[in-house]
């Protein structure tokens, strides 16, 4: 099988709290109002990736998968999660603040029949000069006072906020309580799951009136009622090489800021040395990833490429400027 970098159709997902910027951000044509979330790769059930480019166009990532799995999947991600993908990557713009909401660890969410839990990272895309999001709690609760403070409606006062803007990273492990707030268009990665615990919701209710569901009860299992010392990670930000965001036991994001000074910038990656796929996700500019096996694709802002193990190693190529997100499955 001769791979080349896959691109695939994004998924937009409109929603109560959804944004107008996708379109724009993007530059694709589609209706954006309320579109909050576009799934760039994703295997989630009922959500699967459909190719929209090369030979293979038209052919589900699952489908992928089966013709040549350790060929797109990499040797060690198949070792550890058979032929499934593992991680989920999208982007969300907000017009409202999302609910509170907390995300369960393996274990929790096996326990409950589900595949993965689900440690995510944001990447802050743009941002409104007053934007900010939560993330934990601004002191140590107990499980006791988290359950008081669902039922008397006080439970935003123990929030913590920050306030944020382009290019700030949150890590966001099982059990941190989070939301983003309105007016904000940022990247995340996560595993591959859908699963989310509401904790409070504002009292919203939808396009018929009605209120959506809270999980108090599986929230309070979840939650890490801790208070930390940081919770914005802290990176250089330097020109044409990798710079680590983050790397866990799920994945490694690298940030890339290209710019060129001579007439092609060449940046030579091999971070996975056909262990794991790679993506990038492009959040400003254009650039080109040639891959050894000769195949080559075309990234543009706000546009995903899905780099197969077996393409072999990555020659970034900028003309002018670029930022961009590379993700590794960390195996």
């Amino acid at each position: 099988m001769e791979w080349y970098p896959l691109a695939f159709e994004p998924i937009i997902k409109k929603v109560l709290w959804g944004g107008s910027a996708l379109a724009e951000f993007k530059q694709m044509d589609f209706d954006s109002r309320r579109a909050g979330e576009s799934w760039e790769i994703s295997a989630v059930k009922d959500h699967v990736s459909v190719l929209e480019n090369g030979p293979l166009r038209g052919k589900t990532l699952e489908e992928l998968i089966r013709i040549d799995p350790e060929g797109l999947l990499g040797s060690k991600v198949l070792e550890r999660y058979g032929k499934e993908f593992p991680l989920l990557m999208k982007w969300i713009d907000t017009a409202a603040d999302l609910s509170i909401q907390v995300h369960p660890d393996d274990a929790f969410a096996r326990a409950l029949g589900q595949r993965f839990g689900k440690t995510e990272l944001w990447y802050v895309v743009r941002a409104g000069s007053e934007a900010e999001l939560v993330a934990g709690f601004n002191k140590e609760l107990s499980r006791e006072e988290y359950l008081r403070r669902i039922a008397d409606d006080s439970i935003e006062e123990v929030l913590l906020r920050h306030p944020v803007q382009a290019g700030d990273v949150f890590m966001m492990p099982p059990g941190r309580v989070h939301s983003i707030g309105k007016d904000i268009l940022l990247a995340e990665i996560q595993q591959s799951s859908d699963i989310t615990y509401r904790i409070y919701d504002f009292g919203r209710k939808d396009d018929r009136g009605n209120t959506r569901p809270l999980h108090t009860e599986l929230a309070a299992q979840c939650l890490d009622y801790k208070l930390y010392s940081e919770y914005k990670t802290s990176y250089p930000k330097l020109l044409n090489q990798a710079v680590e965001l983050n790397r866990n036991k799920y994945f490694r994001v690298n940030r890339f800021e290209l710019k060129a000074q001579t007439p092609l910038l060449e940046i030579e990656r091999n971070p996975a040395a056909g262990k794991s796929f790679i993506a990038y996700m492009c959040i400003e500019g254009a650039l080109e990833l040639h891959c050894s096996n000769g195949s080559y694709g075309r990234l543009t802002r706000g546009r995903t490429l899905l780099i197969p193990a077996a393409a072999g190693s990555c020659r970034l190529q900028c003309k002018e400027s670029a930022l961009v997100l590379e993700i590794v499955a960390d195996c």
